[in-house]
């Protein structure tokens, strides 16, 4: 679907869940968030840009060559982490490293898998994959053309918060994760990756609509913040600031396309 106009941006709302979002009294709460994208007429352009293009830039993706190399340095970097001693790793069902394209220069990372990604070993699997998949596919971006992990490697019990002796153990795994894929973006989702990954301890909510450059090894990334799916599920007033953080992340990859493509 192109996002090309008003009725296209609330028929986009209304599938994600956001209802009553147009006031009788007009607003520009949303005008200024780190850049100009609170105009509509704005952004219609590159949408619709975007949406026309991406099919082509994810066959140019997909055709690249895999690397013998990385997919090597990918099945060292699984038997690595599963050489680590961690109690979660007794209650989890499966270890859950990756889905996408690993030739992609777009890294998604979150914090840890659900229970759902935790029973088919697969990042953003169920309800939180679809909303995920819903959103994405309003800017272009699947998984054909992006890459995906976790920080944690493994569901905690209950889905609790990672501990720090977790994160501690998880995080430079990760790190090599980046260095191995060698993105261009990394879009962030949930507390514990963006604080982790950012070294910071500001709340997503504070983090989200600004720009980052997170330094891997002698590399320097660009970063962005959005709520995590399960975060919007459970807070669906939520899902219209993420419209616009999306929006500004399709700008910036169409601005920058030589890099991501």
């Amino acid at each position: 679907m192109i996002i090309k106009n008003t009725k296209s941006f609330m028929d986009f709302c209304n599938q994600i869940g956001i209802n009553d979002l147009i006031n009788k009294t007009p607003t520009m709460k949303f005008k200024e968030i780190s850049g100009k994208i609170g105009n509509f007429k704005e952004n219609e352009s590159f949408i619709k840009k975007n949406n026309e293009s991406f099919e082509n830039k994810t066959k140019r993706t997909q055709e690249r060559i895999i690397e013998p190399e990385k997919e090597k340095k990918l099945e060292v970097l699984k038997k690595k982490i599963n050489e680590q001693a961690l109690s979660i790793k007794e209650t989890a069902t499966n270890f859950v490293f990756s889905d996408g394209n690993i030739n992609s220069k777009i890294m998604f990372i979150s914090d840890a898998p659900g229970s759902e990604e935790d029973r088919c070993g697969i990042p953003f699997s169920g309800n939180e994959g679809k909303l995920l998949s819903l959103m994405l596919s309003y800017i272009g971006l699947n998984k054909k053309n992006c890459y995906f992990t976790n920080l944690i490697f493994w569901r905690p019990p209950g889905n609790r918060v990672p501990s720090k002796e977790e994160i501690q153990v998880c995080l430079p795994f990760t790190e090599e994760h980046i260095e191995i894929i060698n993105p261009e973006l990394i879009i962030l989702m949930g507390g514990i990756a963006s604080n982790s990954i950012l070294n910071c301890s500001e709340r997503v909510t504070k983090l989200r609509g600004r720009e980052f450059s997170c330094k891997i090894k002698a590399k320097r990334i660009k970063a962005h913040v959005i709520f995590h799916p399960s975060f919007l599920l459970n807070n669906p007033i939520e899902k219209k600031r993420t419209w616009f953080d999306l929006t500004r992340i399709s700008k910036i990859i169409e601005n920058e396309k030589y890099r991501y493509y």
